[in-house]
């Protein structure tokens, strides 16, 4: 049973040369792999596992997660026993936390305008499993920047 989704067309097309490796690894040459595809169960099968290997390589590389939304933005930093979120909020819709200028005049803004908080959590059910859930809920993969900027401005 696949334990992440199974990457789309176009994702797998973007990913040809590792899906080739993927196959050669596993002893399935491409005359084999052409035979396979004829009956969609075990070419979903391969799929299947191959976009798991693809989840989880790109899940253990993550140290930053980000949700942004014109009121919000979360941003993460993702060790490996614990996640640690600072976020901003505001309720004035002149600002726009989408907007790169509104983000990086933030400090500018009358006290009261945005609320900055912070928290921090274990895993669950684990880190994979969680990363995963956040990226398909619209988190986007980031460096540290807005993390150690909002952090920074609780301090």
């Amino acid at each position: 049973m696949a334990k992440y989704r199974k990457l789309t067309l176009e994702e797998l097309e973007s990913l040809e040369p590792e899906l080739i490796e993927f196959l050669v690894v596993n002893g399935i040459p491409a005359d084999d792999w052409e035979q396979l595809k004829k009956d969609e169960s075990k070419a979903d099968q391969l799929i299947h596992s191959f976009s798991d290997v693809v989840f989880e390589k790109i899940l253990r590389q993550i140290e930053y997660l980000t949700h942004y939304s014109k009121s919000s933005i979360k941003t993460f930093k993702c060790d490996e026993d614990q996640i640690f979120l600072v976020g901003v909020d505001t309720d004035d819709p002149s600002i726009d936390l989408t907007n790169d200028a509104d983000i990086k005049r933030f400090r500018q803004f009358p006290p009261g305008d945005l609320k900055i908080y912070k928290s921090s959590k274990s895993y669950y059910p684990d880190r994979q499993s969680e990363l995963f859930k956040m990226l398909e809920q619209g988190c986007q993969k980031t460096d540290n920047t807005l993390y150690d900027l909002f952090t920074n401005a609780t301090e």
